[in-house]
């Protein structure tokens, strides 16, 4: 959950995190799954896929993504009970999870905007 100190909106923060260290480095691309059961969009929710590349102890991308466009983007598997992010991690690429591509630095802005929208939200 994050929010401001003196401001009065939540936001959830669904995480999904993967190492470099697995087939994602062969394969040039971010895969994770999120069950439906832990799993209803709502414009308080966001989901956070990060990339975590452990000889360095870095975050080298992250994807920051509301709830709404998961739902929307997401393949679907396992008969619609789980939803599927496939990103390419390739510099130059633009699929369709590109627009919500970080570099780690960027990410707090990010949030901060969120949540900016959604303090001026009724």
């Amino acid at each position: 959950m994050f929010h401001r100190r003196d401001g009065t909106t939540t936001l959830g923060v669904q995480v999904k995190a993967r190492s470099t260290e697995t087939s994602i480095a062969d394969k040039q691309q971010f895969f994770a799954e999120v069950r439906r059961a832990t799993f209803r969009p709502r414009r308080t929710l966001w989901m956070l896929f990060v990339l975590i590349d452990k000889p360095s102890a870095t975050i080298p991308q992250a994807w920051f993504i509301s709830s709404a466009d998961f739902d929307m983007l997401a393949n679907r598997v396992a008969g619609g009970n789980k939803r599927r992010i496939t990103a390419s991690i390739k510099p130059a690429s633009q699929d369709k999870w590109r627009p919500f591509r970080l570099d780690f630095a960027e990410l707090p802005g990010r949030i901060l905007d969120v949540l900016d929208d959604l303090e001026r939200l009724p």
